[in-house]
């Protein structure tokens, strides 16, 4: 019959169990293999600790893994020379170990060897150290003061993650490497040496270092990787000429930072590398970068201004969005891409320049640039997505003819008298007021005061409504500037162009111009919506004569000559002439 090797067997006249091959002496249960003793656990309750320096005659070297875990009512350690090595864990969570005398003999410190020992106050690590474990000596939240070896190669991930009390450390010459979350919201650390053997500073390495204002950045660093500096308490950044890739989010909602020089080798700002950094007011950037990524300077909301490198081709989603003080800003020439919401809600912004070789202008690109009045669209430009000047107080505009489609949420929200002659006139509109055609003219009027050609204003809003060129275009377009025309000879245009409908030349000077329909909607079946041939007449004239008799004999004027432009079919066009027929009035 089989038998089963137990994990475990009763050491005989112990009175308590071991591991296979372990033995006790006293507090400590110890292993021995080629004559090296080993201690596996402490199994005492005393609050200070001696570490017998041999048992049986044999050398102690080692302090095995989780040998000390757990062990809450340890104040104090000594521990002999002749150790050479902390194992994993093998202090782990001793929260109330005050102090520990760490050998000269020891090479090695294991990962967590004393993580969650709170109340540990200082460290003096000897230069026998060659490495030092990830978690060693995370989460001791009482540490001030660590020394770390000369021998030191890398700082590994977490090594002083959370010592809240960590005021200030000298990593020494030679270390290459500074392991992610290394030292991660040590909250008290204000001063930190780094030697220039330094390359790389790993992900979220100084993340939340909180007090933590100035970094002197070595010079041979190559790589910054991401949330390296995110959240500390950075006030200026100097990223160094060696430098060639800086992660993602490597200074995100350092929110004192006010300074940002970027003169090294990198090609791109990545993904929200400086978002949130509110302080944030003067950014230099090299020539050598191409690319602003996603969110880059997103959030930095007391940036006024920033210059670009000639060498910039690409601006990419939200990379300037909340910038809210940022007043200009030129855009070089080699620019071709700029990506939606890349300037959202840039309120100070009051002009900007479209490169020549940008050719969409997307969604809500410039949406809410409160102040932004000038803008400058270049012929390269095709499409203009929707809401992409949304919330701009824009009054003139330039689109080029290159512009084949224009969305009809591109531009609301804005002062455009094309974009309101656009929402008045849309095919989509159901019925079309005196009111609405009035304002119409009002609008163009204003327009023209200010030394802008009407027509292309007409021509826009069909361009916003996606109808250029269309006959129904082209009839709104002869109405609203025959009844400028009118109004400019009733004299009842004010000086910025508004009207206020009462007569100031002439027969009629002091009573009110109406607008009168000639043209009735049932006529015009195949159009869209309903078309006006308004005339501006007083008051008087206007009710003089029998309302039906005055628009079948207009009516049939206006038909007549959409009917000869193609606007109005034959049968439409006999319809109208019946109708003045029967009202009495001979058509000549």
């Amino acid at each position: 019959m089989p038998f089963l090797l137990l994990p475990a067997v009763m050491a005989l006249g112990l009175g308590s169990w071991t591991s296979f091959g372990q033995e006790r002496s006293g507090d400590f249960i110890y292993n021995t293999t080629n004559g090296v003793v080993r201690i596996e656990r402490y199994t005492g309750t005393n609050s200070v600790v001696d570490i017998p320096k041999t048992i049986n005659n044999k050398s102690v070297t080692i302090v095995g893994a989780r040998s000390f875990e757990n062990c809450a009512n340890i104040t104090g350690i000594t521990i002999p020379e002749g150790i050479t090595s902390f194992d994993k864990n093998a202090f782990y969570n001793c929260k109330n170990l005050v102090s520990i005398n760490i050998p000269s003999t020891l090479t090695n410190i294991g990962n967590s060897t004393f993580s969650l020992c709170e109340q540990l106050r200082e460290l003096d690590i000897p230069d026998a150290v060659t490495d030092i474990g990830e978690a060693a000596f995370s989460s001791c939240k009482g540490l001030v003061n660590a020394r770390l070896p000369a021998g030191l190669k890398n700082i590994q991930s977490a090594s002083f993650g959370m010592c809240d009390k960590l005021k200030d450390i000298s990593i020494p010459k030679g270390v290459t490497n500074i392991g992610k979350l290394a030292f991660m919201s040590c909250s008290s650390l204000t001063n930190i040496v780094i030697p220039d053997s330094v390359t790389v500073i790993e992900d979220s390495a100084f993340s939340s270092c909180k007090s933590l204002t100035s970094f002197n950045m070595p010079r041979n660093v190559a790589v910054i990787q991401n949330w390296a500096f995110g959240w500390s308490g950075l006030t200026n950044i100097v990223i160094p000429i060696n430098v060639t890739n800086v992660g993602d989010n490597a200074f995100y909602a350092c929110v004192n930072l006010s300074e940002a020089t970027l003169t090294g080798g990198i090609t791109s700002i990545s993904d929200h590398m400086f978002y949130g950094c509110s302080k944030l007011t003067n950014v230099i950037i090299s020539n050598g970068i191409t690319t602003i990524n996603k969110s880059a300077f997103s959030g930095c909301s007391n940036l006024t201004s920033i210059s670009l490198p000639t060498t910039l081709t690409s601006i990419e989603d939200s990379a300037f969005l909340g910038c809210k003080k940022l007043s200009s800003i030129v855009l070089p020439t080699g620019v071709t891409n700029i990506s939606k919401r890349a300037f959202y809600d840039c309120r100070g912004l009051s002009s900007i320049v479209i490169p020549k070789g940008v050719t969409h202008i997307k969604e809500s690109t410039f949406n809410n640039c409160q102040a932004l009045t000038n803008v400058i669209i270049p012929e390269s430009v095709v499409e203009i997505e929707k809401g992409a000047f949304s919330s701009c107080p824009i009054s003139i505009i330039s689109i080029p003819e290159s512009v084949t489609n224009i969305s009809k949420s591109a531009f609301t929200s804005t002062n455009l008298p094309a974009l309101k002659i656009a929402q008045i006139t849309s095919p989509d509109s159901k019925n079309l007021s005196y009111k609405d055609f009035l304002l119409c003219v009002s609008l163009i009027a204003n327009v023209e005061s200010k030394g802008e050609n009407p027509g292309d204003i007409l021509d826009l809003a069909s361009r916003f409504n996606g109808i250029g060129g269309t006959a129904y275009s082209i009839a709104v377009r002869r109405c609203i500037l025959k009844n400028l025309e009118t109004a400019k000879e009733l004299g009842i245009l004010g000086q910025d162009g508004g009207v206020d409908n009462k007569i100031t030349t002439g027969e009629y000077k002091g009573e009110k111009a109406v607008p009168i329909e000639v043209l009735p909607v049932e006529v015009c079946p195949e159009l869209k919506n309903q078309i006006f041939n308004l005339e501006l007449l007083p008051t008087k004239v206007a009710f003089q004569r029998r309302k039906s008799e005055w628009i079948e004999k207009q009516g049939v004027d206006f038909a007549k000559v959409l009917n000869q432009e193609g606007l109005l079919s034959a049968l439409a066009f006999d319809r109208v002439k019946r109708l003045q027929y029967q009202s009495g009035v001979q058509s000549k």
